[in-house]
C-alpha cells in the first residue's frame, strides 16, 4: 500500500517513515492489498473547519476527516499487477484540534493520538463505521484497539509527530 502525506500545517514536523510504517502494518492487518494508495493531509484549523462544514454540514473544526472512494464491501486487489495504484482515500487531520482537545483536555499525548486518528481514519475508509456519538461502544473501537494491543509497539510513535522550533 502507498501513502502520499502532505501539510500544510507548518507548526508541525511529521515522520514520514512512522506513518508509513503505520499504514503498512494497518494494510496488512486488515488485510487491504498492496494496489492501493491513500492521502493523509494535516491542516490548519480553518481547513478542517471548512471541510467539515462542506461535507458534513457542521460548521466547527474537529481531529479527524475521512473521505471514502469505494462503497463498503468495494475494496479488493486487482487480479493484474498495474503501476498506477487505485485510491482508496483521504484522512485530514488537524494537529492543533488534536493537541488542544485529545491531548490537553484527554491526557494523551499527541503522537499517540495522531497515530489513533490515523488508525481510526484509515478504518473508515475501508468500511468501519459508528453511529453518532456512540463510537464507545462500538465494533470498530473494538477493532482498532486490538490493532493498537497487537501492532503500534512495532512503531516508533515517539518520532511521528512535534512541534517545530522556530
Amino acid at each position: 500500500m502507498r501513502a502520499s502525506i502532505s501539510a500544510s500545517d507548518k507548526k508541525y514536523e511529521y515522520s514520514n517513515k512512522s506513518i508509513f510504517k503505520i499504514v503498512s502494518e494497518l494494510s496488512d492487518y486488515f488485510n487491504v492489498s498492496g494496489d492501493y494508495e491513500l492521502g493523509i493531509h494535516f491542516c490548519t484549523y480553518a481547513k478542517i473547519r471548512k471541510l467539515n462544514a462542506q461535507y458534513r454540514n457542521k460548521n466547527n473544526a474537529t481531529d479527524v476527516l475521512s473521505f471514502a472512494v469505494n462503497e463498503p464491501g468495494e475494496i479488493k486487489g486487482r487480479s493484474f499487477k498495474s503501476e498506477q495504484p487505485m485510491l482508496l482515500g483521504d484522512i485530514f487531520l488537524c494537529p492543533d484540534y488534536i493537541l488542544k482537545n485529545n491531548v490537553i483536555r484527554g491526557g494523551s499525548s499527541l503522537c499517540f493520538e495522531t497515530a489513533y486518528l490515523i488508525i481510526h481514519g484509515f478504518m473508515h475508509l475501508i468500511g468501519y463505521d459508528h453511529p453518532e456519538g456512540g463510537y464507545e461502544n462500538s465494533k470498530m473501537r473494538k477493532d482498532a484497539e486490538k490493532f493498537i494491543d497487537k501492532k503500534l509497539g512495532v512503531i516508533n510513535l515517539k518520532s511521528l509527530i512535534k512541534i517545530a522550533k522556530g
